[in-house]
């Protein structure tokens, strides 16, 4: 991860580990720019894994969170126009379904969860 850190806006703490399966892994990913783009200011975001249940969690002083893109997470269904540099919002849960896992969305001014 020290790669992505490199000049960004966001450090990122990756803390699994171990090979992991490669689906998971992709739906992290797609919810770290899902992070990204409600961190424009920056922020610190810690990627965590306790048995099979994945946690990401971003702090910021500053979050700016488009209800309707990150309402997309939970709800697949609701309508949302999205642009090109939207369509991780579409894709992870996608990618949640296809595990057969739920995202779990939770925020606050400062502080923003995704569980799967």
């Amino acid at each position: 991860m020290s790669d992505i850190n490199h000049e960004g806006r966001l450090v990122f703490d990756w803390q699994p580990k171990i090979d992991l399966p490669r689906q998971q892994v992709k739906l992290a990913f797609l919810l770290l720019q899902c992070f990204e783009n409600a961190m424009p200011f920056g922020g610190n975001v810690t990627v965590c894994r306790v048995g099979d249940q994945w946690a990401l969690t971003g702090e910021a002083e500053k979050l700016s969170i488009n209800a309707d893109l990150w309402e997309l997470l939970t709800n697949p269904s609701a309508e949302v126009a999205l642009d090109a540099a939207q369509v991780q919002f579409a894709l992870a849960p996608i990618t949640a379904n296809s595990l057969d896992r739920s995202l779990i969305v939770e925020s606050s001014q400062t502080k923003l969860r995704v569980r799967f």
